[in-house]
């Protein structure tokens, strides 16, 4: 099976029935392939750090449903907002959050890595749960999505997704500041989860 990211379907061929739980749902990137794969015709539960970016991915972002990692029982959480399991991950964040999601894949899951947020340093490698076993019994596909390898389909995606944006069907949000002075906070806030939407910096 392919491990394809959401927004290489169209929406004819995506499964109506498709579970799509996205981490980081409220922000830059997350936000997008939520609304993308809703448009697909895809069930979306949203993963966020607060409860207002919660109700911002249900509110402003139409995922159907959405929770907090930050949630006291986050494994009761996972079960109460994905109870039957999910077809497509896609996770920006790695570490015991997608420990934790890996559990609820269907057989013949996709996972699409976009990036590793919690993090911290990959030298020394971290250590943690080992995935194997869930990645051969659920029959698992996991690959890593980096855009530049899609630099050839720049100018038809962007196309495409403006006219989503146009059409008032895709919600696109900034976060911006003014000066590059702002340039060590910016950063501080990305990591931090602070920021709504694409952290940008305006300078003249």
């Amino acid at each position: 099976m392919e491990c394809r990211p959401i927004w290489r379907s169209t929406r004819s061929d995506v499964p109506a029935n498709d579970v799509v739980a996205v981490t980081t749902a409220a922000r830059a990137v997350g936000s997008v392939v939520g609304q993308l794969a809703r448009l697909a015709g895809c069930r979306v539960v949203g993963i966020a750090g607060s409860a207002d970016k919660v109700s911002r991915c249900v509110e402003r972002f139409g995922y159907h449903d959405a929770f907090s990692y930050r949630d006291a029982d986050l494994a009761a959480a996972i079960s109460r907002h994905l109870p039957d399991g999910t077809d497509v991950l896609f996770d920006n964040v790695g570490g015991p959050l997608l420990d934790d999601l890996l559990r609820t894949m269907r057989v013949g899951g996709r996972i699409v890595q976009c990036g590793t947020a919690s993090i911290a340093t990959w030298s020394p490698p971290p250590t943690g749960p080992r995935n194997e076993g869930e990645i051969v019994t659920r029959r698992l596909s996991w690959g890593g999505f980096v855009i530049f390898d899609e630099k050839d389909r720049f100018a038809e995606v962007g196309a495409a997704l403006l006219k989503e944006i146009k059409a008032g069907s895709l919600i696109y949000d900034e976060d911006i500041e003014d000066g590059i002075e702002w340039a060590p906070a910016a950063l501080q806030q990305l990591y931090s989860g602070e920021n709504s939407g694409k952290k940008l910096i305006w300078t003249n």
